[in-house]
């Protein structure tokens, strides 16, 4: 249970990078030879050109933007080609930055008698390299500034440059403005052929359409239909009449079925001699029988009667057939009359129709014509009194202080960064090689077996105590029974680490009096020769110890001292006066001595990189472990002293990861 706890805290806190504001001084002071010299290196160039640095003076003159004195929106539509927007003050920020201005100021600047032996190609880029336009576009303010070591000059080069962005923008107006009126002077040249031409095609026109001017011939072909359309009227009455006539007359079909309306007088008095006759010859023949000549004498009048009555009947129908033929004739021809109207009224229509756009094309000609002619007399009156967009509001006088940053603020600020760009780059370079950070990379890196985690703590010797469950103790129990493992007798551990600092003389003394603290019968040896620091941590006594015992200038029963838990500790004793104290066999052999004493021998020494007595110790004892804090020792050097170690000892070097997080 209490190994998975340790292992969740572990994988919570692994990734996580705690600023340290006291190992960041460490690290500065440890470097400090580096932070020194990145400090020279800055500042000996910075303080020189700080201190020949010439002052330069800045004159400024603040323009204007005016309302715009003319305004060619009227002619944006007959000049496509030409831009007419007002100019905005980004426009004159721009031109006040260009090149092409700069020239031609340098060149009026000529003129007046200030020569340059520069290249003009030079001289321009230096001049644009001065040149400052500060404008915004909420205001119509523009302040132009000009820096250089002449505070005179400089007031008469931006004055110079202002007064040559006015030229310009006169003369550009002044351009625009004739552009205009020579392309007006065109247009209504040839306005004026086109109307010309227009009315020519349009009299010709009208002269052969026919069309009168101020008469509507339309109206008087339309009078003539009128009038021929009631003359048309009672033609067709009549005919009806006569066609009515005419077919009473065929469906009678005899002398005696004649209609009424076709009796004349002559047929009704030719009727009542008919009627008569015939009573007469019907009494003779009853009188007289039909072959009396009275009764034939009457036969032969009701015979003339009968004819006389036949041939006026049919000259009566010869004469209403010659009525309707000519009635019907008269009909077509004022129909062919009416029709002929029609066509020519449409043709007519069509004709006035071309005509009304004949005369609107005139009269459009006309109006944009009178347009130009009065656009053209506005135009020639403005050329007279052209005045530019922008006016000077603040002329620029010869500065009398130099501007920047005065030279001891300069010196000042040059030291400020430097610190600080030594810092940082010490810093950085730390950042660069810090060391393993991650447990799994003492395996790829170092190719070392990993026995223990050991987390950042304040107080580590606290945390030993009896009855303590904290994860520091749990992660000294997990060395403890790493180191354990598989060995039946007594071990002699060395403990060390690549460079000092790193908590290898921390870890010796908690681990030795962990194990004093489960009954397990331990001694911490002080071999660190060159700085020891067991007596201090244990509390004990500074000697005799090691260095006796090594000697054999002392009793080993003397050497032994107890701390206040009675864990064995042997300090490292004297060690000035000894060339090297671990040079023959009296090391293996006080190791030996002590391992029949006790269960577990813990040797502290001094770091592998500083002395090389890790490496004659190694090859003494059981097992060696190195100690590598979190983030600390480059990877170089640790790779370094991973196969030193792995070398010199009996077995593979485990590892302990100190401060993990």
């Amino acid at each position: 249970m209490d190994r998975r706890k340790t292992d969740r805290r572990r994988d919570i806190i692994d990734g996580l990078y705690v600023f340290d504001i006291q190992s960041m001084l460490a690290t500065l002071w440890r470097r400090k030879a580096i932070v020194i010299g990145l400090m020279l290196i800055v500042l000996i160039p910075g303080f020189l050109f700080a201190l020949t640095k010439p002052s330069k003076y800045t004159a400024t003159t603040s323009v204007i933007l005016e309302e715009r004195s003319f305004d060619m929106t009227d002619f944006q539509d007959a000049l496509p080609s030409q831009t007419f927007n007002e100019m905005t003050v980004d426009t004159q920020t721009n031109l006040l930055k260009s090149p092409m201005l700069a020239q031609l100021t340098l060149e009026r600047l000529e003129k007046d008698g200030v020569k340059s032996d520069t290249p003009r190609d030079k001289a321009v880029q230096e001049f644009l390299k001065n040149i400052l336009v500060d404008s915004s576009a909420k205001s119509r303010v523009i302040k132009v500034s000009y820096r250089s070591k002449d505070p005179a000059l400089a007031a008469q080069m931006v004055n110079a440059h202002v007064a040559t962005l006015i030229d310009y923008q006169t003369d550009s107006k002044k351009e625009k403005i004739s552009a205009i009126s020579e392309w007006l002077t065109q247009q209504i040249e040839a306005l004026k052929k086109d109307s010309q031409t227009k009315a020519q095609e349009m009299q010709a026109f009208r002269t052969e359409s026919g069309i009168v001017p101020g008469k509507n011939s339309q109206e008087l072909i339309y009078q003539q239909i009128s009038d021929l359309t009631e003359q048309l009227v009672p033609i067709e009455t009549e005919k009806l009449s006569l066609q009515a006539r005419s077919e009473a007359m065929k469906a009678a079909g005899s002398k005696e079925g004649v209609p009424a309306l076709l009796e004349s007088q002559v047929i009704k008095d030719l009727k009542a001699q008919a009627s008569q006759a015939r009573q007469e010859l019907k009494a003779l023949g009853a009188q007289f029988g039909t072959n009396h000549p009275d009764y034939q004498a009457a036969q032969k009048r009701v015979n003339q009667v009968n004819a006389d009555l036949g041939r006026e009947t049919s000259n009566i129908k010869n004469s209403i057939g010659m009525e309707l033929e000519a009635i019907t004739k008269q009909e077509e021809l004022l129909r062919a009359r009416i029709d002929e109207l029609n066509r020519q009224t449409d043709e007519l229509r069509d004709k006035e129709v071309a005509m009304e756009a004949f005369e609107a094309g005139q009269d459009a000609n006309m109006k944009l014509l009178s347009t130009y002619l009065e656009q053209h007399e506005q135009v020639k009156t403005q050329l007279n009194f052209t005045s530019p967009d922008i006016r000077v509001i603040a002329q620029a006088d010869a500065p009398s202080q130099p501007t920047g940053t005065r030279k001891i603020v300069l010196l000042i600020l040059i030291g400020l960064f430097a610190a600080a760009f030594a810092v940082g780059a010490t810093l950085l370079l730390e950042l660069i090689d810090r060391g393993i950070e991650q447990p799994d990379d003492i395996k790829k890196i170092l190719n070392l077996k990993l026995i223990g985690i050991l987390p950042k703590t304040r107080s580590p010797l606290s945390e030993i105590n009896p009855g303590s469950r904290g994860v520091y103790v749990e992660e000294i129990k997990r060395i403890y029974l790493a180191l354990a493992a598989g060995n039946k007798g007594p071990q002699a551990i060395l403990i060390t680490a690549a460079k000092s600092g790193e908590g290898k003389s921390t870890i010796a003394f908690t681990f030795a009096r962990y194990l004093h603290s489960i009954g397990v019968k331990v001694v911490l040896v002080d071999a660190n020769t060159t700085s020891p620091s067991v007596a201090l941590l244990s509390g004990t006594n500074q000697g005799p110890g090691f260095s006796e015992l090594i000697t054999g200038t002392v009793d080993a029963a003397k050497c032994i001292h107890k701390d206040d838990t009675g864990l064995a500790v042997i300090p490292a004793g004297n060690t000035t006066g000894h060339v090297d104290l671990l040079a023959g066999d009296r090391l293996s052999k006080a190791v030996a001595a002590l391992k029949s004493q006790y269960d577990f021998v813990v040797l502290d020494c001094a770091p592998a990189l500083a002395t090389t007595d890790a490496e004659v110790i190694a090859r003494q004892v059981d097992q060696v472990v190195l100690v590598i804090e979190r983030a600390r020792t480059a990877k170089k050097y640790l790779k370094t002293v991973a196969e030193t170690l792995r070398q010199h000892a009996n077995d593979t070097p485990a590892v302990i990861f100190n401060k993990a997080v």
